[in-house]
């Protein structure tokens, strides 16, 4: 009856930007794809917004003063409602870990009304508390403690610090590989208060960054470090003792979970 359409890259120019819908989702904006969106947030604002039709509604969740500009001065050309959706109104629950979840999951019902779909409020709420999502703070195993999180952007590197440091505050052992494209500089270094050492490695795509290049930069930086030729092997290098993070693509989080049942069995 209704469906959720996620924008590839940016907006102005995405094939989804055909559709006209009965609601926009900006969630908020960070430095990502900037060498095709721009390098200032607000150029990247201006890509985003460019999804936003006449009429029709937007939820944001966006804070930050440039970008949040561009939003209302967007919404005001094509007279369109704009709701900000702050940490403090985020009083929905979900069944996923951190604050930022508590503000998706905001912005996800602020959408629904805004749509005019009919959905009980009992039956929102029950949607949230049973969501599910594999590879988003995804806790494996707490004894010893596993996490894998497909955070590979440094928006999504401080969310899960911040996650950490309110739900398990301890040392992991990190198990890192990223995409050619990413700033691992950033997501590491964001990364490193929560780090006691790093197991560089790269996943099964093709377009995997090489960990050779990663670990330099670390030695650099003198980061305990070592590298392996795969996810698998990344782990199984890890002590099973002291907690584990595996993190830094999609694909790397992928690639952990078809091994880590295995690896974890008594």
């Amino acid at each position: 009856d209704y469906a959720v359409v996620e924008v590839g890259l940016g907006g102005r120019l995405d094939a989804t930007n055909v559709i006209t819908s009965l609601v926009s989702i900006i969630t908020n904006i960070d430095y990502e794809h900037t060498e095709v969106l721009g390098r200032s947030l607000s150029k990247i604002a201006r890509e985003k917004a460019a999804i936003i039709k006449p009429g029709v509604p937007v939820v944001t969740a966006e804070n930050k003063a440039g970008p949040l500009k561009v939003f209302k001065k967007a919404c005001g050309k094509k007279a369109s409602l704009l709701i900000a959706v702050s940490s403090k109104q985020a009083a929905v629950s979900s069944n996923l870990v951190g604050k930022h979840q508590k503000v998706n999951a905001a912005c996800a019902v602020s959408a629904l009304r805004l749509a005019r779909i009919k959905v009980a409020r009992a039956s929102i709420l029950k949607g949230l508390q049973k969501t599910d999502w594999p590879g988003r703070f995804q806790v494996i195993s707490k004894r010893p403690l596993v996490i894998v999180d497909g955070a590979h952007n440094p928006a999504g590197a401080k969310a899960l610090r911040v996650t950490i440091e309110e739900t398990f505050p301890k040392k992991f052992t990190l198990v890192f590989g990223c995409q050619k494209t990413k700033d691992f500089r950033k997501i590491l270094d964001l990364l490193k208060s929560i780090v006691s050492n790093a197991i560089i490695t790269k996943s099964s795509h093709k377009l995997a960054a090489d960990p050779g290049m990663i670990l330099k930069y670390l030695r650099k930086r003198n980061f305990r470090a070592c590298a392996a030729s795969s996810v698998m092997e990344a782990i199984s290098k890890w002590d099973q003792e002291g907690p584990l993070l595996v993190t830094g693509s999609l694909f790397t989080a992928a690639d952990a979970l078809k091994n880590l049942d295995v690896l974890l069995e008594p």
